[in-house]
């Protein structure tokens, strides 16, 4: 090994402060990662930190890095960014990809915890949400558990998954997610996704949502809760014309309020919109929904911390610029 000269705290602080991603990620109680850390008595200890691994992933979502090769060949020349990371020395490529297996038992409680970051910064987080799925076509059409789906923006099939979200509308940051094949129907992942996010669902004022999810359960099962749920009726569900919403079958509620309240749900894009064109998810390289619900719930956690940002920084959330 060759000598190396020491680094002070100064010199990490600097370092972090000439770079954008890198202030973005000391956003984070990265403490309240510290059960990653928690040597399990299989094996041998682990040399690198758990958190410094999952940092570094971080690091390539929101840089938009197009792989692990390139993230390495880009710490190894630059070991004030490595040690920043958390990372004493280089790691072997093959070993995140083990990291990421791991991750995926723990990636619906890191970003609950992200959420609850999101919350102490605005109180409101859960009032006004609003759910739907976007596309994420196969890496392969040899990917046996991708399924064919309809693309109703494009007007055409496609072979993959489906990345189904309940999102925050004000600041469009996700709040829960799920992944499925593309053949799976958007409402058979409404409760799941509700479930998800716990007693936060409790403070839920309206839930937006498109025709995918109207159903008569849907509707009285929010009610009951006291959330008001938006949805636009489904001509397949009735042969009536008329109303235009479900939920005007439960109260009387003109339809230009109702049509205002809704174009909250056009929000729904824009969240995709941040997720694909800013962050890459549609860029994905991985086979097998596994490996597809990790690079999700990566592609989620770097927007959350762009949102735990810009919340501290009181900058626009609706974007992912940071600067």
């Amino acid at each position: 090994m060759g000598w190396q000269m020491p680094v002070s705290c100064f010199d990490c602080q600097c370092k972090i402060l000439s770079n954008s991603v890198l202030l973005v990620m000391e956003s984070v109680d990265w403490s309240e990662f510290s059960f990653l850390e928690q040597y399990k008595g299989r094996g041998r200890y682990p040399v690198h930190s758990r958190i410094g691994l999952l940092k570094a992933l971080l690091y390539m979502e929101l840089s938009g890095i197009p792989g692990v090769y390139m993230l390495l060949t880009i710490l190894a020349r630059d070991m004030y960014k490595m040690k920043i990371l958390g990372l004493e020395r280089l790691p072997d490529d093959s070993l995140f990809s083990r990291i990421k297996l791991e991750l995926s038992n723990y990636m619906d409680r890191m970003v609950s915890m992200l959420v609850g970051m999101l919350k102490t910064l605005d109180s409101s987080l859960y009032q006004e949400l609003g759910v739907d799925s976007t596309k994420l076509e196969a890496y392969t059409y040899k990917d046996k558990q991708a399924g064919w789906g309809y693309d109703h923006i494009n007007k055409h099939y496609y072979k993959g998954y489906k990345v189904h979200l309940i999102y925050n509308t004000r600041h469009v940051v996700p709040l829960s997610y799920t992944v499925t094949s593309a053949k799976v129907h958007d409402n058979k992942q409404f409760k799941p996704l509700v479930k998800k996010l716990g007693t936060g669902i409790l403070e839920t004022i309206g839930l937006y949502a498109d025709r995918a999810y109207d159903s008569a359960n849907n509707i009285e099962r929010m009610a009951s809760i006291r959330t008001t749920m938006i949805s636009r009726r489904n001509k397949r569900n009735s042969k009536n014309r008329y109303p235009k919403y479900r939920i005007q079958y439960y109260c009387k509620v003109h339809g230009n309020k109702l049509n205002h309240l809704y174009k909250t749900r056009m929000d729904c894009e824009v969240t995709n919109g941040l997720l694909k064109e800013h962050l890459h998810l549609e860029r994905t390289r991985t086979k097998g929904i596994i490996k597809t619900r990790i690079k999700t719930g990566l592609t989620i956690l770097a927007r959350q911390i762009q949102v735990l940002y810009q919340l501290i920084h009181e900058k626009n959330t609706r974007t992912t610029i940071i600067n």
